[in-house]
């Protein structure tokens, strides 16, 4: 299995994805790490390009196409994982975060069998808190089938942060996050 870094994407409180890189000034920022392991690729000779979208959740329904700045696909490969690393800065520890994961016939997705790409949906509950680094993850056994119609929420007390080691839940008896 290959572990894949990618760029980081900033969510602002305008919900436009930016491109760059992590800078000093921490305590302005929210951090959060992202993990996907991926499936193997298909071995019948088809090609499959992964395409992981995070968007700000209250500007971005999963029913709406999404269009704009994203992180390039990556192919899936025959008989091989990898683990796609992907960083989400945000301003805004207020901001719930949408994910989808899009399996495609084309590297940009733009093909027209993409139109009904099966995809994947997550939909992330409170994963920033400013100052902090937190991360979750998730491992894809398979290429789905067909497109999700219903997003897995994560609670905010499934994204691992502020504490070592892997715990069941992130959050204290009272539901506060250990971020928090």
């Amino acid at each position: 299995m290959t572990s894949f870094p990618r760029h980081l994407t900033s969510l602002t409180t305008l919900s436009a994805l930016a491109l760059g890189l992590f800078a000093s000034g921490c305590a302005q920022n929210a951090a959060l790490e992202i993990a996907i392991e991926m499936p193997f690729g298909p071995d019948d000779g088809s090609r499959v390009f992964v395409l992981v979208q995070p968007r700000k959740a209250a500007d971005n329904p999963f029913a709406d196409e999404w269009r704009g700045d994203d992180l390039d696909a990556v192919e899936l490969i025959p008989g091989d994982t990898f683990v796609d690393n992907i960083s989400v800065m945000s301003t805004d520890d207020t901001t719930d975060l949408n994910l989808k994961v899009r399996f495609c016939a084309s590297p940009n997705c733009t093909a027209i069998e993409d139109d009904t790409a099966p995809e994947l949906w997550f939909a992330l509950q409170h994963p920033f808190y400013i100052g902090e680094r937190t991360s979750w993850d998730v491992d894809i056994l398979e290429i789905p089938e067909e497109r999700d119609t219903a997003p897995e929420v994560i609670e905010k007390c499934q994204i691992k942060g502020c504490v070592d080691g892997p715990l069941s839940s992130y959050c204290r008896a009272d539901l506060r996050h250990l971020c928090e």
